[in-house]
C-alpha cells in the first residue's frame, strides 16, 4: 500500500520512510543517483521561502513539478526487474521504498491538479504547457505552411517518433533498431556521426518531452526537420542541439528558434540526464552569445558551461543574462 501524505516529507522523515535513517541513529545515502536526485528535491522545497508572492508560489510549484517527474520516472522503472532498473536508473527499490515513493507522487499529483483546477488525466498536458516551452507564434505559422505543403517531417504519435527517442543504460545513450512488424530489434549505441545525424555545427536536433523522453534526429531530406517536428508542434521540455559520441554525451544547447529555451528549460535536461546515470560533469551546455567569438566551440558564437555548474546555479554561471539562452 502507498503510504499517504499529507505534505512535503522533512529530509530526515523522508530517509526514515526509506529506511535509510533510525530514529536512534544510523544513516545511509539514497540508493541510487535517482533517488538521490529526489532526495536532493525535497530538501530544497524545504528551504523555499513561504510567501505568497507569485513568483515564490511559482517557484514552490515548480519544485513540485521536478519532484513530480522525479518520482513519476522511479515508480515506471523499478516495476520492470532488478537488471532493468539499475542499468536504467542506478537501481531498483525495496518495497517500503516503492510504498514511500508511490504515496509522495500521488499526494504531489494531488496538489498540482487541484492548483491547475483540472482532472488527473488532463495533468500531464497542463504541466507541460505550464513549465515546457510552446512554438513562438512565428514558428506556428512557419510550420502550418510547411505542412500543408508537404514540406515538413511531422510525427504525431510516440509509433511515429519511436525511431528518434534515445535508451540510457548505465549512463550511455542508445537507439532501438525496428525491423518492421517484428518490432524492436537491437538496443546500440547511438553516436551523432555514425547515424548521420550531424546536421549542424557538429550536434543534431534534439528535444524532450514531458515524460524526459528524449528524441534525437538530424536527418534531411525531402521534407525539412524542425525542433517542431518531432512532438508535431506540441510543447517540449528542452530543445536544441546535441552531440553523442559512442553514446556519451559531450555537450546540447539551447540552440531552438521555434522553442526558444531558456535556462530552466536546460536545467529540465540536466536533471533528466542526471537521473539516467550520466555524468554530467563532463557534459558541456552552449548558449548562443553573439556579444564575441568563443575559441575552441563548436560553432563561433556559442559560449560553454559545464553542465554541473548550470545545474548547482540554476542560472548561466557568468552572471550575464543568467535565464538567457541567447545573448546578442
Amino acid at each position: 500500500m502507498p503510504k499517504v501524505y499529507n505534505s512535503i516529507p522533512t529530509k530526515d522523515q523522508w530517509k526514515i520512510d526509506l529506511g535509510l535513517k533510525r530514529l536512534l541513529g544510523g544513516n545511509k545515502k539514497s540508493p541510487f543517483p535517482a533517488m538521490e536526485r529526489l532526495g536532493r528535491l525535497i530538501e530544497e522545497y524545504s528551504t523555499l521561502p513561504g510567501g505568497g508572492t507569485a513568483r515564490e508560489v511559482f517557484r514552490r510549484k515548480l519544485q513540485l513539478y521536478y519532484m513530480f517527474r522525479q518520482a513519476q520516472f522511479v515508480v515506471k522503472n523499478n516495476v520492470k526487474g532488478k537488471a532493468y532498473a539499475k542499468s536504467k536508473m542506478g537501481g531498483e527499490l525495496s518495497d517500503n521504498q516503492l510504498d514511500a515513493v508511490q504515496g509522495l507522487y500521488n499526494y504531489i499529483s494531488g496538489v498540482l491538479a487541484n492548483s491547475l483546477n483540472c482532472v488527473p488525466n488532463q495533468l500531464d498536458q497542463q504541466l507541460t504547457v505550464m513549465f515546457g516551452k510552446i512554438v513562438t507564434d512565428h514558428g506556428n505559422q512557419e510550420d502550418a505552411n510547411a505542412v500543408a505543403a508537404d514540406m515538413m517531417q511531422w510525427y504525431q504519435t510516440d509509433v511515429a517518433r519511436q525511431l528518434f527517442k534515445l535508451s540510457f543504460r548505465a549512463g550511455k545513450a542508445n537507439k532501438w533498431s525496428y525491423a518492421g512488424a517484428a518490432g524492436k530489434g537491437a538496443l546500440n549505441l547511438y553516436d551523432t556521426d555514425a547515424a548521420r545525424d550531424n546536421l549542424e555545427n557538429g550536434g543534431s536536433l534534439y528535444v524532450m518531452d514531458h515524460r524526459g523522453r528524449i528524441y534525437v534526429s538530424g536527418r534531411e531530406g525531402e521534407q525539412a526537420l524542425k525542433h517542431s517536428s518531432f512532438m508535431a508542434g506540441g510543447a517540449t521540455q528542452a530543445a536544441g542541439t546535441i552531440r553523442i559520441e559512442r553514446g556519451t554525451v559531450k555537450w546540447f544547447s539551447g540552440r531552438s528558434g521555434h522553442y526558444q529555451p531558456t535556462v530552466s528549460q536546460m536545467v529540465n535536461l540536466i536533471e533528466r540526464l542526471r537521473t539516467y546515470c550520466v555524468d554530467i560533469s563532463k557534459v558541456i551546455v552552449y548558449r548562443e552569445n553573439y556579444s564575441q567569438e568563443w575559441e575552441n566551440t563548436p560553432w563561433r558564437y556559442f559560449e560553454g558551461c559545464c553542465a554541473t555548474d548550470l545545474l548547482a546555479r540554476r542560472a548561466w554561471p557568468t552572471g550575464v543574462s543568467p535565464n538567457s539562452m541567447r545573448v546578442g
